[in-house]
């Protein structure tokens, strides 16, 4: 939520069709394992701000790998780039391309442009290990109000 780095999550994000091959999940960027808060806030063109959502999610090294699987259901070709602070991945269509600076252990922003001028802000950050309850691959969202969405889902459940 974040370095610059683009990702498709959750949530997730985007980028450019490229004529490179699939990427394997060892070379995508993966975040520390435990606990982590991502505040995402939608831009649409010019005029419209959304008001931001919430999502808590418990991950680990396997969860991330079925997340990964997930942006190959829907992207193609998944391109990664490392910078200087970060990376920029480029997702195929629709072209969506993101852009993250990193410091994975605690925090990281993520700046995706998609179709129409959309912008999508993540502002992630790590808040300790997984609580009591929570599995690696568990999520809650909430809205701009802080409500629960009143339930928890595991990415596990979406795929396998």
């Amino acid at each position: 939520m974040f370095r610059t780095f683009i990702v498709a999550s959750g949530a997730a994000a985007f980028l450019t069709m490229i004529a490179t091959p699939a990427i394997c999940a060892e070379e995508y960027p993966t975040k520390k394992d435990g606990y982590w808060e991502l505040t995402i806030t939608k831009k649409r063109g010019t005029l419209v701000t959304i008001s931001p959502a919430t999502i808590h999610e418990c991950v680990d090294a396997a969860s991330q790998k079925l997340d990964l699987k997930v942006l190959h259901r829907i992207y193609q070709k998944i391109a990664v780039e490392r910078t200087a602070d970060g990376y920029i991945i480029t997702m195929g269509f629709p072209t969506e391309i993101s852009e993250i600076t990193e410091r994975f252990e605690t925090s990281y922003s993520q700046i995706t442009t998609g179709s129409a001028n959309d912008i999508t802000t993540w502002d992630a950050r790590w808040l300790g290990p997984c609580p009591d309850g929570w599995k690696p691959g568990d999520s809650e969202s909430f809205d701009s109000e802080g409500n629960n969405s009143g339930h928890r889902t595991n990415i596990r459940t979406f795929v396998q």
